[in-house]
């Protein structure tokens, strides 16, 4: 989880289910978690460690010169990095010699400072902990329960009990009869069964949702997790929590439920019985953020890049401009889930209201728009309003890079605070963007990216490479054709995720007919809507990345490393004398 927000489920929610007239209260437990652990009493060894949380929260400006001296905070390995860059002379590029830069250079030493406490943190107290999640390998690895069922109800570790502390006070703060539990990552999905374990014992009942439960859980067989939770929900929460807050109150029976398992009999159970209509974005009330404390989060500058400090670089007011993806057609992307296919954009006038009332709350102007990929119809009209009503708002968002965002809509979006956008390309050669279903050529994305580069918008790609049949020579050739978007500006930031093979994608579906051979049995379960693989007697609990062999033989492992070297540098504006072909060739 990032630190310097919450999550967007949390305050849409929240306030949908206030203008329901159902009393709600919110609580983001990563932060919490976050602020108890990084102290003196935790951990006395690291003197200077509330000092540096509060300058990363925008306290304690003092300490700028002191922070600057490099004699303030103890230097471990991480440092190298801002050696490296001082020795080349490119630290003053990225943050220059003002008040603002000098804190900015400043907030970046105090960010190396926090992962060195991270390193010690996971080296000596506890291997599971990472600065934004908590024992996430538990989530990516958990094809059966057996594992996350012994670590719960094993021996506590150290952060076990801290952890555990944290759900107690919220839990004696709010009294709450119903606790919903958003788990968006693997990595919040042990923590998550913490919070819900104590929950349980407090005499809560507890709803799970979100991304990863709505995306790994669907094929739920194991009903051990119900001794941890009491309902699992799917896809939008709207509807489900609605449902649920009656059958809490005992005017709803549970097979009138809407997406949601149970368990029953010792089995799980899944129930989509509801009879009432699904609640459209723009009906679904305007996100609140009462509860939450912007103060209290941290901004870090882990790296000088302009985009990836858009990530974790101040408070960002999270919003939805629609739902799901208005492409959907992707085979590599889950389309088949509901929160994918189903498009449900929100009108201009409603999100123009909700940006007001959500920014009164917070006092921040700063939006990020958690859309999967805004159209570009809706901001455009979103822009022209918050021109015309003479808006001062900043924001950034995902897109498709198509030629249907223009010049002039660059333009446009930048006039009404567009700073960013992010996008994927994915796969940059033809013949693998056809096998993708992007729905883009090259030239259509080079033309979207010089149209908000001309405008000032900057732009982060998001990559991919090993996809089905791909061939050294296309990774080469994708790799250059990013080579040429950093050379000429068009982009200032990229990431390469390496491909991989889910149970909801068009891929997933149909391997065999994309070169791919799917490693052990499929089968199909017996509640509509849900498919169980892994045979027959097999107890499955979570499925999502299935295992495959790539008929095509290439052996992918050690791309990975060539792409991510020659980016890093790209970012950085140097490398690009070398030619891809180069780079692969360790030139």
């Amino acid at each position: 989880m990032q630190l310097n927000a919450p999550h967007a489920a949390g305050p849409h929610l929240t306030g949908f289910l206030r203008s329901r007239g159902i009393k709600a209260s919110q609580f983001d437990a990563s932060i919490g978690f976050f602020l108890a652990l990084h102290n003196r009493k935790m951990l006395p060894e690291w003197k200077h460690i509330e000092e540096a949380v509060a300058f990363l929260q925008g306290r304690c400006f003092s300490l700028t010169n002191k922070i600057l001296s490099r004699k303030y905070f103890p230097e471990g390995p991480r440092f190298r990095m801002l050696d490296e860059m001082a020795g080349a002379g490119i630290l003053d590029n990225f943050f220059g010699a003002g008040k603002n830069g000098r804190r900015d250079h400043a907030r970046f030493i105090a960010s190396l400072y926090l992962d060195g406490v991270h390193d010690h943190i996971k080296s000596r107290i506890d291997g599971r902990y990472s600065l934004s999640r908590f024992a996430d390998a538990l989530g990516l690895e958990a094809r059966d329960f057996s594992h996350l069922k012994r670590m719960l109800d094993g021996r506590p570790r150290r952060l076990d009990l801290l952890l555990d502390q944290v759900a107690r006070k919220a839990l004696e703060k709010f009294k709450p009869g119903l606790v919903v539990l958003s788990v968006p990552f693997p990595g919040t999905l042990y923590g998550a069964l913490r919070f819900a374990r104590v929950a349980k014992r407090f005499g809560s009942r507890v709803a799970f949702g979100g991304g990863y439960v709505s995306t790994e859980l669907r094929s739920l067989a194991d009903a051990r997790i119900f001794d941890y939770v009491d309902f699992i929900c799917l896809d939008e929460g709207e509807l489900p929590l609605l449902c649920l807050v009656e059958h809490v109150e005992g005017r709803r029976v549970v097979e009138k439920l809407a997406r949601t398992m149970v368990r029953r009999k010792g089995r799980v159970e899944y129930f989509d019985h509801s009879g009432c209509p699904e609640v459209r974005l723009s009906d679904a009330g305007t996100p609140s953020y009462d509860g939450i404390n912007p103060a209290s989060y941290i901004s870090m500058v882990e790296t000088p890049n302009p985009m990836h400090r858009m990530w974790s670089d101040g408070f960002w007011n999270r919003l939805f401009l629609a739902r799901g993806c208005y492409w959907a057609r992707c085979r590599f992307c889950d389309t088949e889930l509901r929160h994918i296919k189903c498009y449900d954009p929100c009108d201009v006038d409603t999100l123009i209201a909700r940006m007001d009332a959500v920014s009164r709350g917070t006092g921040s102007r700063d939006f990020h728009f958690v859309d999967e990929a805004a159209h570009p119809v809706l901001l455009a009209a979103l822009s022209k309003k918050l021109i015309k009503l003479k808006k001062k708002y900043r924001w950034w968002v995902n897109v498709r890079f198509e030629r249907a965002f223009t010049p002039s809509l660059a333009r446009l979006m930048r006039r009404a605070g567009c700073v960013a956008v992010t996008g994927g390309i994915e796969a940059a050669t033809p013949a693998l963007l056809k096998l993708a279903g992007k729905g883009v050529t090259l030239d259509a994305i080079a033309t979207a990216l010089r149209a908000f580069s001309g405008a000032g918008i900057m732009a982060h790609a998001y990559l991919m490479y090993a996809l089905p049949g791909q061939t050294r020579e296309d990774t080469v050739r994708s790799l250059d054709f990013v080579r040429g978007l950093f050379a000429r500006g068009l982009i200032q930031s990229a990431y390469w995720h390496r491909f991989s093979l889910t149970a909801h994608s068009v891929f997933g579906n149909n391997p065999a007919a994309y070169g791919l051979r799917m490693r052990g049995p499929r089968g199909h379960g017996e509640h509509e809507g849900r498919r169980e693989r892994g045979g027959p007697g097999k107890k499955v609990f979570a499925l999502n990345d299935l295992a495959f062999d790539d008929f095509s033989g290439v052996d992918h492992d050690g791309f990975g490393a060539v792409l991510n070297r020659a980016t890093y540098n790209f970012m950085h504006g140097a490398g690009f004398e070398k030619t891809a072909e180069e780079w692969f060739a360790g030139g």
